[in-house]
């Protein structure tokens, strides 16, 4: 290998939840001796746009905000990529990494303007799998099969996402690699269990079934919260803990009124303590209706935590029915009940199949892999491997 390093640019729209810890994560754990970082960041939907850009120039990284926005606006769109186009004509990187849709429509479109060398793109989840109108997923189909022709290499966070990206014709199969997101697997803590019950105002009796991530329709809360009426008839100590914050709280908190389990369920913000909660917890239960490769799925498996999950790629690569968790059809609450159910009542095999999970995602979803590999698929790129 040369001594020179790789310039690459992170683009990302979406400063929140698993894709802003995943940039954050490529950018600050990227070697410095091989690697100058650039990341092109809009601060709009970052709830601490100040600390992330503290963070990573701290560590080296050269920040740049661009107010790229969620959703359709051709004008916003030009003018975004117009600017990063500049942006990559100045700088002149080896490649640019754009993740998200945005981000994956601004950087590859300002990269061909621009010439830049490589081009590479992680959809974290693709737009037309997401709940939406018939033509507007067949817009973003159209969308993403065209930016492939411009792309050199399409990350996926996991196995289930390659395939959708080749069976919807949106990379060809040595277009499209995985490269699984990864995390650093803390210690499990020493809680005091009645202890913990009693701050999250839970009966010393409880059977814990949690829930991390936004509230907002992605995440499917409000299944598990139409589950917990069966649940809690089978499982007369069971309640349901929802960790996060976001738009939907006063809409869960009418459907837990409305199924009968308002005292069975507890939204509790967003917490600092979730690998104690793991280690509470009875149930891991992660309801989504489309996913990318879910970050705290990661964090419930590598607890060993029994974990129950919507049937879609990104949790199923990760949630084998019968081996390392249990499977229900996604947005199917009663289905769902039925397996939180079983979990619920036989905490051997909760502990038997979370252990399985452990073992699973600890060999194959940790950090250092993750950047190792990413690192290595830039190197090849920039032709300095």
């Amino acid at each position: 290998m040369t001594e020179r390093k790789v310039r690459v640019v992170e683009v990302l729209e979406a400063l929140v939840g698993g894709t802003k810890k995943h940039v954050l994560d490529l950018c600050l754990g990227l070697d410095t001796d091989r690697f100058e970082v650039h990341a092109l960041l809009s601060p709009l939907r970052d709830s601490d746009a100040e600390g992330t850009t503290r963070s990573l120039r701290s560590a080296g990284v050269r920040v740049t905000h661009t107010p790229m926005r969620r959703g359709i606006d051709p004008v916003r769109a030009a003018q975004c990529i117009a600017q990063v186009t500049r942006y990559l004509k100045q700088v002149r990187p080896d490649l640019l990494h754009a993740h998200s849709s945005i981000a994956g429509l601004v950087g590859r479109v300002a990269a061909r303007r621009a010439r830049t060398p490589g081009v590479v793109y992680t959809p974290h989840g693709f737009p037309f799998c997401m709940h939406s109108s018939r033509l507007g997923r067949a817009s973003f189909l159209a969308v993403e099969r065209g930016l492939a022709r411009w792309t050199d290499r399409i990350i996926a966070v996991c196995e289930g996402e390659r395939e959708i990206a080749v069976t919807s014709g949106v990379g060809q199969p040595d277009q499209c690699v995985v490269i699984e997101n990864g995390i650093e697997f803390p210690p499990t803590p020493a809680i005091q269990r009645d202890e913990k019950l009693s701050v999250l105002a839970l009966p010393t009796n409880a059977q814990v079934v949690l829930c991390v991530g936004d509230l907002r329709p992605q995440k499917g809360h409000r299944f598990a919260i139409r589950a917990m009426a069966t649940v809690a008839s089978l499982v007369p100590d069971a309640h349901l803990v929802i960790a996060g914050e976001g738009e939907l709280r006063s809409e869960l908190e009418a459907e837990a009124t409305r199924a009968g389990v308002s005292d069975r369920v507890h939204l509790v913000g967003t917490r600092t303590d979730v690998p104690e909660l793991l280690a509470l917890c009875d149930v891991f239960c992660q309801p989504s209706l489309w996913e990318g490769c879910p970050y705290a799925l990661i964090e419930a498996a590598g607890a060993g935590c029994g974990v129950v999950g919507s049937e879609i790629p990104g949790i199923a690569d990760i949630v084998r029915d019968g081996e390392t968790g249990w499977l229900a059809p996604a947005g199917d609450a009663r289905a769902l009940a039925e397996c939180l159910v079983d979990a619920l009542s036989l905490p051997v095999d909760a502990r038997r199949r979370g252990d399985a999970a452990r073992e699973f995602v600890r060999d194959r979803h940790s950090l250092e892999r993750m950047i190792a590999q990413t690192a290595a698929l830039y190197e090849r790129l920039a032709g300095t491997d």
